[in-house]
């Protein structure tokens, strides 16, 4: 899928439909493994194994207390796994120039601006956690509470750090708000029969509650 407003509306409408229900899940995983590169765009597997296990160690926490907690993983790993397509598929600045397309140059530009900054803000710290985990394999460091604690605290210092040196760069180019932009989306053929099967998709998910 090469147009970015495609790209997100499917993300983020194929997410609400694979979490409302199980039928939903299974039609946007069919939806996963027709239209993406599956498993070869993914940019960070680790990440993402890091997201299966926490969402385990939760399925297990709703399983005991409430039930329904296999239901629970199936659909959230779904859901996982389209995050992944969409970080692996997402092009530099198509964030912002999707949002000013939309919205305009005024509000636009400030909410793509902000979701650009996220976006490589998130980059970043996927770089990072990469980096400290192969200086603790090289170290052979174990994975303990004491080696975890100040590792996150580390990855916390360096984003509200690289927060604030965006901020004080945006300040010091007198940026106020809003911006001029002339978004160039294409919308090609190609992305129409991935773009009709996330209708399909919805519409699996009214006819069939699960």
């Amino acid at each position: 899928m090469q147009d970015g407003r495609l790209k997100i509306l499917s993300a983020t409408v194929l997410s609400v439909v694979a979490f409302l229900s199980v039928a939903g899940a299974v039609a946007v995983l069919a939806w996963w493994l027709l239209f993406t590169p599956r498993h070869r765009g993914i940019r960070n597997p680790r990440a993402v194994l890091f997201f299966l296990a926490i969402l385990c160690a939760t399925a297990v926490v709703v399983q005991v207390t409430a039930g329904g907690g296999v239901t629970y993983l199936f659909r959230m790993t779904v859901v996982v796994l389209l995050a992944a397509w969409y970080h692996g598929a997402r092009k530099s600045g198509e964030l912002l120039e999707v949002a000013v397309s939309l919205f305009g140059t005024r509000a636009g530009f400030d909410l793509g601006l902000l979701a650009e900054m996220a976006a490589r803000s998130l980059d970043l710290l996927l770089a990072d956690l990469g980096m400290m985990q192969i200086a603790w394999q090289m170290k052979g460091t174990p994975r303990r509470l004491e080696t975890l604690t100040p590792a996150l605290a580390l990855l916390l210092h360096r984003q509200l750090q690289q927060s604030g040196e965006q901020a004080s760069l945006l300040a010091l180019r007198g940026y106020t708000g809003g911006g001029s932009l002339c978004p160039a989306l294409a919308f090609p053929r190609r992305d129409l029969p991935a773009a009709c099967s996330v209708l399909l998709a919805v519409a699996i998910t009214l006819a069939v509650p699960l």
